[in-house]
């Protein structure tokens, strides 16, 4: 049976969904409470007996970590309060624990926001999944990871649980206050931890979400001289994010330094896709629609724009600009109901 961890601060408003959902799964629930001064608590309780309040300072991997501690079972899969269940297939996830038990398992994650009144959808995969025996949760704040207790090197692999938080238009304020208050808590970190890329890539995260993509160049720059292993999905995202950093600020010659990690990324529909947007805005429209084509053609997308029609519009896009009309009717045909393409079918006709 898999224990879910949960920790909580004035979290009233996602618990009643997302603890409901957990709840008709028919898993162990486990919610460590921060001294919420809203009814978190009491709408926890409604769903568990195992509630407990913790003053974990200013560290949230501590505060997972004592979640951990007070569960039931080694199986242990931790969970933010506003992640709502969307799948879960429990027995295979038991059984695929049992056979591979130092595994570490990925779950996928969809966050639906707003962005300039239109409705977006990114998904993750995160390591959140795995036998407190091997592993445990490490890190302050939102500086966390899984990391084995020996120290060693581990594998992770998908596992068939969904999730979904939704960031409404409401909680905009509220969200760049907090990550206001995260990235002063990682920036006091950096002296001691000033080659860590890991620190390094979230802070320069915080600075992407909030648009201050200058200094989110400056630390994506910081983390991309360590040495990184492009194999963490962190990485990738970081690569991605750099990428349409420097998009956003016209530093097109500066970007194309992310074409030496094509073979690391030639299978990510996100990595070719901002590599298409690359050599588009420094004019090799060969390289580029070769690029966008491959990006289609991949199975998995972090971002929900990164599909099929954002990959033919910008190839139509190309061939408009070109002269070639039929060509870019042909790309633009292509997009289905996609309102740009749908423009650039007017102009073309």
């Amino acid at each position: 049976m898999i224990s879910i961890c949960i920790v909580a601060n004035n979290s009233e408003k996602y618990l009643e969904e997302a603890l409901n959902k957990l709840y008709k799964a028919e898993v162990e629930i486990v919610v460590v409470d921060f001294y919420s001064t809203d009814n978190s608590i009491e709408v926890a309780k409604k769903y568990t007996d195992s509630v407990y309040t913790y003053d974990w300072g200013d560290c949230f991997s501590d505060a997972r970590s004592y979640a951990i501690g007070r569960a039931c079972n080694d199986l242990i899969l931790v969970l933010d309060a506003d992640e709502y269940l969307d799948s879960c297939e429990l027995l295979q996830i038991e059984r695929f624990f049992a056979k591979n038990p130092e595994m570490v398992g990925k779950i996928e994650i969809k966050s639906v926001y707003m962005d300039d009144s239109k409705q977006k959808i990114e998904t993750e995969r995160l390591e959140r999944i795995f036998d407190r025996r091997y592993y445990s949760y490490f890190g302050e704040k939102n500086y966390g990871h899984v990391t084995r207790n020996d120290g060693a090197v581990y594998n992770s692999s998908d596992v068939p649980f969904r999730a979904f938080r939704y960031v409404g238009i409401d909680d905009d304020t509220k969200d760049e206050i907090v990550a206001l208050n995260n990235l002063n808590v990682l920036l006091n970190k950096i002296d001691a931890n000033q080659h860590d890329p890991y620190l390094l890539y979230s802070i320069g995260k915080i600075y992407y979400n909030l648009k201050i993509y200058n200094k989110a160049i400056e630390y994506f720059c910081l983390a991309m001289e360590e040495q990184i292993d492009t194999s963490l999905d962190y990485v990738a995202d970081l690569v991605v994010c750099f990428g349409y950093s420097l998009i956003n600020t016209e530093k097109f010659d500066q970007a194309m330094v992310l074409e030496a990690l094509y073979n690391d990324f030639c299978n990510n529909a996100d990595y070719l896709f901002v590599m298409g947007l690359i050599y588009m805005k420094n004019a090799k429209f060969n390289l580029a629609i070769e690029t966008f084509l491959k990006a289609a053609s991949c199975p998995k997308s972090q971002n929900s724009e990164i599909d099929n029609c954002a990959a033919f519009y910008n190839i139509g896009v190309i061939f408009e600009c070109l002269g070639d009309k039929k060509n870019a009717l042909n790309y633009y045909n292509r997009c289905g109901d996609y309102a740009p393409a749908k423009e650039g079918i007017g102009r073309c006709s």
